[in-house]
């Protein structure tokens, strides 16, 4: 654990895809990543929280609205604080499980339909291209993010690959 703190840290802009195949570890992995950064907050530095990505309405809500809700129901803080948090990137989002945005089919590969995983990847990509580039730490299996990377250029969002690391 203390190698993957180390390394996390040392990523510029700060974010991280945890892939690997189903019930190797990748969500235990990401909370104990969680935990282990939230131990080592010094000021200044982002406020962890996980976020299960099945709760994300991509249609209806931008990512900001989704940091600032999950931070005023996980820890009960005022909405204007949780407004300045994410505002200033100062909000690390855990976000687990990509590859259960959109029901797959049974060979495995992904459906051209993947619309709301597709959202999320173009959503992420624009939150780490920006100036002041937010941190995150996402989890996937590796054979879908691998098929939604190709599903992502696909459909015309040539950032798709920007969250390979």
């Amino acid at each position: 654990m203390p190698r993957i703190v180390t390394y996390y840290r040392s990523i510029q802009p700060l974010g991280l895809v945890v892939t690997g195949a189903a019930g190797a570890g990748k969500a235990v992995l990401a909370l104990e990543l969680l935990l282990a950064l939230t131990d080592g907050r010094n000021e200044g530095d982002p406020v962890s929280i996980r976020i299960p990505l099945s709760l994300w309405d991509t249609e209806r809500q931008p990512l900001s609205e989704l940091l600032q809700q999950r931070l005023t129901e996980a820890y009960d803080w005022p909405v204007e604080l949780a407004a300045g948090l994410v505002r200033h990137h100062l909000v690390l989002p855990v976000l687990d499980g990509l590859d259960e945005m959109d029901p797959w089919p049974s060979t495995g590969s992904p459906d051209a339909e993947a619309t709301r995983a597709i959202a999320v990847v173009s959503a992420l990509n624009a939150y780490q291209q920006s100036r002041d580039a937010g941190p995150l730490i996402l989890t996937c299996r590796t054979r879908h993010y691998e098929a939604l990377a190709v599903l992502s250029l696909d459909v015309g969002d040539t950032r798709a690959g920007c969250l390979n690391r």
